[in-house]
């Protein structure tokens, strides 16, 4: 009998595994995603002028050595992971982009995943840059 009991409540798990994440429409980058992100060790030093691998993300902007992406409408999929449209501008260019933002590694590591492997085919870890003192 309680075999049955523990196989029932294993399928339970299962099936819920199954279901959907509810998307939240946001129209800021929570809290989780923001700071400095760094590619390299290096892109974290304050004042580089070559930190072309910094990443700096606020409530709603992702500014990177020479252009900036505007969060024009975006989900929250998970407490770590916003899907997200971005208006950017730099180097006398402009161009919209799909990107995914996900954090791990308990706020440590950013992952981004531009939809357009045209423009950015690699995905992008990041490294959350420590505090400036």
């Amino acid at each position: 009998m309680h075999r049955v009991v523990a196989l029932s409540g294993l399928w339970l798990l299962g099936l819920a595994a199954c279901v959907p994440q509810k998307h939240t429409a946001t129209d800021t980058i929570p809290l989780v995603f923001q700071g400095r992100w760094a590619l390299t060790p290096a892109d974290c030093e304050p004042g580089r002028a070559d930190a072309k691998g910094l990443m700096v993300v606020d409530d709603t902007t992702l500014r990177f050595y020479e252009s900036r992406g505007r969060l024009q409408q975006a989900t929250l999929s998970a407490s770590t992971q916003l899907q997200g449209t971005f208006d950017f501008n730099g180097e006398g260019q402009h161009w919209f982009s799909q990107e995914t933002l996900t954090v791990r590694d308990t706020g440590q590591t950013l992952i981004r995943e531009p939809s357009d492997t045209a423009a950015l085919p690699d995905v992008l870890t990041y490294q959350r840059c420590a505090a400036a003192r």
